[in-house]
């Protein structure tokens, strides 16, 4: 595989009336071993049930 530093993955999940968007890549340290080190960063996040804009930009 190639790890270029690029983000392949969004993710969402809705708990607690809150609907969450996430984004992960991975990225290869340069050390003799080789290692992968996993990063997961929230982007943004929704609370559904505060007012009628923010369920709709949650949608």
């Amino acid at each position: 595989p190639i790890y270029n530093n690029s983000i392949y993955t969004i993710t969402s999940i809705y708990y607690n009336n809150t609907f969450k968007i996430y984004i992960s890549y991975i990225i290869l340290l340069y050390s003799p071993r080789g290692r992968l080190q996993y990063y997961i960063i929230k982007i943004r996040d929704f609370n559904i049930i505060d007012t009628k804009n923010t369920y709709i930009a949650g949608l």
